[in-house]
């Protein structure tokens, strides 16, 4: 990057590896978009609404889990907190959206370490439908 596109305060590492060198090209291979938001209600409360977005330009195939297409989105996450001057939370919602998914399809987490065994106390709390009983101890 040169002196005059950078701005002030932030050096480049190596300049010779800039990636607005006309002979370099880059393929994206994870996209995550944060988006939050805060707003003053008109009955004095305040409201803040985060979002969490990835996706990848390839298909994608998790470990557990359905075939992600590519585009879709893997994760797609919001939360809305509502509260007062005080900082008393007064309500919280949370959505979960990702058009590959469907009631039937297991969540990615369940086997993919120790806490979230199927077999699981956690399983069973947040996913019922998922749980398996543990098999019988000899």
């Amino acid at each position: 990057m040169s002196e005059s596109m950078q701005k002030p305060g932030v050096k480049s590492v190596n300049p010779s590896a800039s990636t607005t060198d006309a002979d370099v090209t880059r393929d994206e291979l994870h996209f995550r978009r944060i988006d939050i938001r805060g707003f003053r209600r008109s009955d004095g409360l305040f409201e803040v609404e985060g979002r969490v977005v990835d996706r990848k330009p390839h298909d994608h195939e998790p470990i557990l889990g359905q075939p992600v297409p590519a585009g879709a989105h893997m994760r797609d996450m919001g939360v809305r907190l509502v509260f007062d001057d005080d900082m008393v939370v007064h309500d919280v919602q949370t959505q979960g959206r990702a058009d590959h998914l469907d009631a039937t399809s297991q969540p990615t987490k369940i086997d993919s370490c120790y806490a979230y065994a199927a077999e699981g106390e956690l399983v069973r709390r947040r996913w019922p439908t998922f749980h398996r009983p543990a098999p019988p101890k000899e």
